[in-house]
């Protein structure tokens, strides 16, 4: 394909899935009350679509990285790659022994990633609208995930878990999976902060005195950046980010407005409305965490990977406070009826999911020119 159709072709993917996503979610009349019924068929089909494009591809400018990372590897030497994501490494290894293709174990690791987002999705169907979940996933995940295999997989397992913190109250399983999803990607570990603080806010005791301390913690940890990452980079065994240490970025830094100002008009304006302060302090955790890696991104090299691990604001909490207030209803009953703010909202992941596209598309990822491929041929 060539890049124009390539775009559309995503485009296409995008808005069959979402629409059958929508579709899975039906509102029915139940001993006089209204309800949303599931019907899996369309969900799964919301899922088979993108699946078969990514897994059935090699584009992507790391794919032939990562098909050398896993080719290379055997029990003998295994330990010599160690520190490079040990867990990762030995999910490669496992995978690669059993199937006996490296392209074939690529393909199931992508797969395990969109499973495990969907799975998600499937375990918060009756507290969320799914379409806005797959709309978002797809605008602002799913591309990168054609050639990000490790991030997004840890990303994913950390959506999981944070879901399971927020709307099942697991305490020790979220942690764990955390855990876990850092020895895929270091990365992970970073979100540990982050999950504490959500676990703090879920009390609602003293919110706004903990929502100062931990807004100093990241202002303190913007500060300490540097310093941080040289301890680490010289007292940790096993370190292996030490490349990443300094950005060539330079720029007025308008984009930084351009991204949180309405996303800081958006939750403002939630929270003076909903009542469920559970989502209104998620979704002021991740906001701040999302800017805290935003800010550290004009300092580290590829820390804007880090984005990935947001996706739990966009894919689920905002999908939520979407479905409790009715903020897409055309009833006049509804406090928010069709408001301002949810426009606002659709605009916002619009204006984001473009930004994605545009780079994903356009830059050297490489999946700006799509093609079929077959691991199992």
């Amino acid at each position: 394909m060539s890049r124009i159709q390539t775009q559309f072709f995503y485009i296409l993917v995008i808005l069959i899935s979402t629409f059958l996503a929508f579709k899975s979610q039906i509102e029915i009349e139940e001993n006089g009350k209204r309800r949303l019924k599931f019907r899996k068929i369309f969900f799964i089909l919301a899922f088979l679509i993108p699946w078969i494009v990514i897994a059935f591809t090699n584009i992507g400018s790391d794919y032939k990285n990562y098909y050398y990372i896993i080719d290379r590897l055997n029990w003998n030497n295994y330990n010599k790659y160690v520190s490079e994501e040990a867990g990762m490494n030995l999910m490669f290894l496992t995978i690669r022994n059993i199937v006996n293709n490296t392209d074939i174990t690529i393909f199931f690791i992508k797969t395990i990633t969109m499973l495990l987002i969907y799975s998600t999705f499937y375990i918060i169907r009756d507290k969320i609208k799914i379409g806005y979940a797959v709309f978002a996933y797809l605008l602002l995940v799913y591309l990168p995930s054609f050639y990000l295999l490790t991030i997004t997989l840890a990303a994913s397992i950390v959506y999981l878990a944070i879901i399971l913190r927020i709307y099942k109250n697991k305490k020790i399983i979220p942690v764990v999976l955390i855990l876990l999803a850092a020895q895929l990607h270091n990365s992970a570990y970073i979100i540990l902060p982050m999950y504490f603080f959500i676990t703090l806010l879920m009390d609602n005791k003293q919110v706004k005195l903990k929502k100062i301390i931990f807004t100093v913690a990241y202002v303190s940890v913007i500060f300490l950046a540097s310093f941080i990452f040289d301890y680490f980079s010289t007292s940790v065994q096993g370190f292996h980010y030490k490349g990443y240490g300094s950005n060539s970025y330079s720029g007025t830094g308008i984009m930084l407005i351009v991204m949180y100002v309405p996303l800081l008009i958006i939750y403002l304006y939630l929270k003076k409305y909903n009542k469920n302060n559970l989502m209104n302090n998620a979704f002021f955790a991740f906001m701040l965490t999302s800017l805290l890696f935003k800010l550290l991104s004009y300092k580290f090299t590829v820390i804007e990977r880090m984005e990935y691990y947001i996706l739990p604001l966009y894919s689920c909490i905002i999908p939520t406070i979407i479905f409790e207030n009715k903020l897409d209803s055309t009833s006049k009953i509804s406090r928010f009826s069709i408001t301002k703010i949810f426009l606002m909202i659709i605009l916002y992941l619009l204006f984001r999911g473009i930004i994605v596209f545009i780079e994903r598309t356009m830059s050297t990822s490489g999946v700006g020119l799509y093609k079929m491929f077959n691991p199992f041929e």
